[in-house]
């Protein structure tokens, strides 16, 4: 590729421009694909370490979870298919009563990695579609006023967007 007058453009070799890793053109699914394989190649250290930190304190809190909400006398055998459909129908609700304070921990806490994830890795992303580096400490300034808005909740550091 040959590279443009402007700093971060390259241009694609059609009429369509290139700023950083998508061309801003109607895009295809693959399109898209080549672009996140891209974003993870161009900036594989800021979000390696963002997923996997999340991914590392989500692991530990719902394994956390889990260790304290099954008692070590519980034991979770599925029915077997000689069972009667009384039986089968009670042992399934006894198994499912005893796994639902654990999924009541578990869930919550994943809902929430997955958008404070979304909320982290935004700001690398929206660099990068625009041909910038992204490091670490930039992107966790730009994203730390904004992990509340993905989940519904607003921010109050600046004042909503306007049209």
């Amino acid at each position: 590729m040959v590279t443009a007058p402007v700093d971060g453009w390259e241009w694609s070799g059609s009429w369509v421009p290139k700023p950083g890793i998508i061309a801003l053109r109607p895009l295809a699914f693959g399109d898209l694909l080549s672009g996140s394989l891209a974003v993870l190649r161009r900036h594989w250290r800021v979000v390696l370490l963002l997923s996997g930190c999340i991914a590392l304190i989500t692991q530990a809190l719902t394994s956390a979870a889990s260790q304290f909400g099954i008692s070590d006398n519980s034991t979770f055998t599925l029915p077997s298919a000689s069972t009667n459909s009384a039986t089968a129908l009670h042992q399934e609700l006894r198994l499912l009563r005893d796994l639902l304070p654990v999924l009541g921990l578990t869930l919550p806490l994943t809902v929430f990695a997955t958008v404070l994830g979304g909320a982290l890795i935004a700001p690398v992303v929206s660099r990068a579609v625009l041909g910038k580096s992204a490091a670490l400490a930039r992107s966790g300034r730009r994203s730390g006023p904004r992990c509340c808005e993905p989940s519904g909740w607003p921010s109050r550091s600046r004042p909503p967007c306007r049209p």
